[in-house]
């Protein structure tokens, strides 16, 4: 009997483990069926451009051949790689958008009204949805795939996309907004009279950790709540305010939410700092909270821990150190909230070595790690730039110093600044002439007067309307060659002329240009003579005569046009003989 129980026992500890192991199967599922696949378009991956001439729109593909003559009112191109172009004939009280392959031929055609999906450029290369269209049948609107299969029924009022938060859609139904994704798939129930996104954005994850913010009306005006990236409401919609602090990078997420005027922050859907405070500030430098409650403040950490008590007056975050008041006594804390003796209104730590402090007049200097000044001069403002150098301004002049106040780049500069992911800096001269180089080192490189800059993720291009040069990312003047190699002919000058050579050096456009530019799609270079632009090919074949007056002094050209900035990162091209858009 004792036996017989025993089995029994193993086969209902097996049956509750099936069980658990199916539901967690289900949670798995059902948050992946959420979770969109996302199509990710490159430069280098499109294959067709909007061209416009004469207040037309047509399709240029990559090697500058036109593949639907300009004639429609507009065109849009949901996936540059792919000829499903979405186009309107003319603009009316309800425009009408139909889909054209790139033989001109109508596709699609058992949707009516189709329409590319707009979303915000600074998450995608390419501004829309890329497998996914809205359509329109009997006064409501549906998603059909781009390749034509029917995603879902047309039972929705609206349809939008969301900023920051790319394959998610907000839709309307019966009055009530939702969120639904590119597969058709309801993330968010149509219970709320708003949704927006929290605005998260990382490099690494891009939009995916970011969430919802939901809003409903009620009887005592608009009320907050919260879902996460997987559609699941953690906050139900009972606040007055819910703002996610997206400084904080990570899957964690910080919400800061007000309720019956007062403020306090949500970690994910647990309580960090109870909601009894008059205001909430979050400092990204120190990753530390200043709280205000009943006309005092104190400081606390991401983990909820207070680090100095709510017993002051003022508190000021002051780089790596917090000056706080109480009446006329001034303390000063380190961030762990250790106090300490210091002088100095700020302190920020930029290396193991060196720090910048400023002092009570305001005057910016360098000091060690003992917070001792290490130079007898004080600036006006100073900020770390690499190798223990300083970017330093006095009296209007600005410039760059070592640690001990020695000057490496003379106070000849109105601003320099870092340039992003480069590893120098631009110096513009005082009368605004001139624009240089510097390197990591403090060495100068004069570049050209009146100049514009560039930076690619190759090098940086610094040029004027008669001459352009080129730098490595390490701020190394260089042949542009020598930092984009592989194509066929590269711009070359020569007695104060244009032409363009190969790889070996060969001539193969003759030095009779005013300006000649890089390589478009490794074929079309722009040519300009008398003040106006034309295009030849890699061979030296001329495709068009100078013709074009255009404003920008940086140009590419494709076939016989030439680029025109759109708002969006990938470009349109144009053939107007001058530039108006």
């Amino acid at each position: 009997m004792a036996r017989k129980q025993k089995g029994l026992n193993k086969i209902a500890i097996l049956i509750v483990l099936l069980v658990i192991v199916a539901a967690i199967l289900i949670v798995v599922n059902i948050i992946n069926s959420n979770k969109v696949n996302l199509v990710t378009i490159n430069k280098e991956d499109v294959v067709y451009y909007v061209l416009r001439k004469e207040g037309k729109a047509g399709v240029l593909d990559k090697d500058g051949n036109v593949v639907i003559e300009p004639k429609y009112a507009d065109v849009m191109i949901p996936n540059p790689t792919k000829d499903t172009f979405i186009v309107t004939d003319v603009f009316e009280a309800e425009t009408k958008w139909y889909a054209v392959n790139k033989s001109g031929e109508k596709i699609l055609t058992q949707y009516n009204n189709l329409q590319a999906i707009p979303i915000n450029s600074f998450v995608s290369y390419v501004p829309y949805e890329k497998t996914t269209l809205i359509y329109k049948e009997n006064g409501k609107l549906g998603l059909a795939g781009i390749d034509g299969n029917k995603i879902t029924d047309a039972v929705y009022d609206e349809i939008t996309g969301i900023d920051y938060k790319e394959g998610y859609l907000k839709a309307k139904k019966d009055n009530y907004y939702g969120v639904i994704n590119i597969n058709g798939k309801t993330v968010i129930n149509f219970e709320y009279d708003s949704i927006t996104a929290d605005g998260y954005y990382d490099k690494d994850s891009k939009n995916e950790n970011a969430g919802f913010i939901l809003r409903v009306r009620s009887d005592n005006g608009y009320r907050f709540g919260y879902a996460d990236s997987n559609g699941n409401v953690v906050l139900k919609t009972t606040y007055n305010e819910v703002n996610r602090l997206t400084e904080i990078e990570g899957k964690d997420v910080y919400l800061q939410v007000t309720q019956n005027g007062k403020v306090g922050i949500m970690k994910n859907n647990n309580e960090l700092l109870k909601i009894e405070f008059q205001d909430v500030e979050y400092d990204k430098g120190t990753k530390l909270f200043l709280v205000e409650q009943n006309k005092a403040y104190g400081i606390y950490n991401l983990n909820g821990d207070c680090k100095v008590p709510i017993d002051y007056n003022s508190i000021s975050f002051a780089g790596d150190i917090l000056v706080c008041y109480k009446g006329d006594v001034r303390k000063v804390f380190d961030t762990e909230g250790n106090e300490f003796e210091s002088k100095y209104e700020s302190y920020k730590k930029v290396n193991d070595e060196y720090g910048i402090v400023i002092d009570s007049e305001g005057r910016y200097n360098i000091c060690n790690k003992s917070m001792k000044t290490t130079s007898s001069t004080g600036y006006v403002y100073i900020e770390y730039f690499t190798n223990n150098l300083f970017i330093a301004t006095n009296d209007g002049k600005t410039g760059v110093v070592d640690a001990t106040g020695n000057i490496k780049v003379p106070f000849e500069y109105g601003t320099i600044q870092k340039l992003n992911d480069a590893n120098v800096l631009q110096g513009i001269t005082i009368d605004g002439s001139r624009t240089d180089i510097i390197d990591a080192n403090g060495n100068i490189n004069k570049s050209l007067a009146n100049a514009n800059l560039v930076k690619t993720d190759k090098y940086i291009k610094v040029y004027n309307d008669t001459d352009v040069k080129y730098y490595s990312l390490d701020g190394k003047e260089s042949a542009y060659k020598d930092l984009v190699t592989g194509n066929a002919v590269y711009a070359a000058k020569q007695n104060d002329k244009w032409g363009a050579v190969d790889s070996t050096g060969k001539t193969v456009i003759g030095y009779e240009y005013e300006m000649v530019t890089e390589i478009t799609n490794g074929k079309y270079l722009g040519v300009k003579k008398n003040g106006k632009w034309g295009v030849v090919d890699s061979t030296g074949k001329e495709i068009i005569s100078p013709k074009y007056e255009l404003n920008s002094l940086n140009n590419a050209f494709l076939g016989q046009y030439y680029e025109i900035e759109n708002g969006t990162s990938v470009p349109s091209f144009c053939g107007d003989s001058k530039q108006e858009y």
